[in-house]
């Protein structure tokens, strides 16, 4: 065991910061621990909840894996999906790594980094299945078009992502407090960006269905897209319950980045970074919630009819249509505004 130095134990020593490096080398001298001297964290980790989680998204990333292998649908939501729970993964073995010594910045960066980009990820694959809901329901009972959510939302998250990324980068490179302190406040802003984003989608959505139900109300079924194959997905079980899926995993997503702008915004070691128990609940288990139920209610199985639709090559939607030439496209006679 390494003896302490000639101060160890008072307060300046324990409190002042060469306490903190000096553990992060001698990790395991009981003085550190019966001490509590200041750490990175403001808590002892819980080792069996972090492996838990750990574990599960593991268990997810596999199923996104799968389904993806066995169906070669959704492909960008699943490559979205499965980028989110890879950078959960991470995360949280990097606290657990910071289990036997929390004093260390390995361990800290990565699971700050990880864990704070990895639900962008999510929300973008999220924001890409409005489309494909708003196909199967129509696209008259919507004032935006199709292909336009995707284009408008996830270049938002994108660039709340980036910046997400860029501070963590900053926040972990820096030696000095001040660009580390910079760092932070740079994924602060990628939290709001993130934020602000999924409070947009919600409300596109909320009108979105506010236009459906009001369509409904004047024209009965003849309101929604008439395909049979689409009306016989539309009217199906496993619809509706990715539909709910998909609205309860935004909510998760949105109340968890609501939860980490106000952790981290606070300051270091405000109230909300001393509660374990508020991490592990807000940003662990609502994650759990969203991408479990995505893996049960996979938009692969539950929208495959609307997967299947054909895809003129010239007015190819979503994403990759932002990079093609645009083709002049007839469409049917617009309806009366209602």
């Amino acid at each position: 065991m390494a003896d302490g130095p000639s101060d160890f134990g008072n307060e300046t020593w324990i409190y002042g910061g060469d306490g903190s490096e000096w553990c992060a080398e001698n990790p395991t001298v009981d003085q550190c621990w019966d001490y509590h001297v200041p750490s990175h964290y403001h808590y002892d980790i819980n080792l069996a909840a972090n492996v838990a989680l750990a574990v599960i998204f593991a268990l997810s990333l596999v199923g996104f894996v799968v389904v993806w292998a066995s169906t070669r649908r959704a492909t960008a939501f699943c490559v979205t999906l499965s980028l989110g729970v890879i950078c959960e993964i991470f995360g949280y073995i990097g606290r657990i790594m910071s289990y036997d010594n929390p004093w260390d910045d390995p361990g800290f960066m990565i699971q700050i980094c990880c864990l704070t980009i990895g639900p962008a990820f999510m929300a973008a694959g999220l924001y890409l299945c409005l489309r494909r809901i708003v196909i199967a329901y129509g696209q008259e009972n919507s004032r935006i078009k199709a292909s336009h959510y995707t284009l408008i939302f996830v270049p938002c998250d994108f660039v709340a992502l980036v910046l997400q990324a860029v501070g963590g980068v900053i926040a972990a490179i820096s030696e000095d407090p001040e660009d580390a302190q910079m760092g932070v406040d740079i994924m602060v802003a990628g939290l709001a960006v993130q934020v602000a984003t999924s409070v947009g989608f919600i409300t596109a959505y909320a009108f979105f269905v506010l236009r459906c139900r009001k369509r409904y109300r004047l024209l009965g079924d003849d309101a929604y897209e008439q395909d049979p194959a689409i009306a016989g997905l539309r009217n199906s079980i496993k619809f509706k319950l990715f539909r709910v899926a998909h609205i309860i995993s935004t909510l998760c997503i949105l109340w968890r980045s609501c939860f980490r702008l106000a952790e981290m915004a606070g300051g270091q070691g405000n109230w909300l970074q001393q509660r374990q128990d508020l991490f592990i609940g807000m940003e662990g288990g609502l994650i759990v919630v969203a991408v479990l139920l995505l893996n049960f209610f996979h938009p692969a199985f539950c929208l495959k009819q609307v997967f299947m639709l054909p895809k003129p090559p010239s007015n190819r939607g979503g994403l990759f249509g932002m990079f093609r030439k645009k083709q002049p496209v007839v469409f049917k006679e617009e309806m009366e505004e209602i």
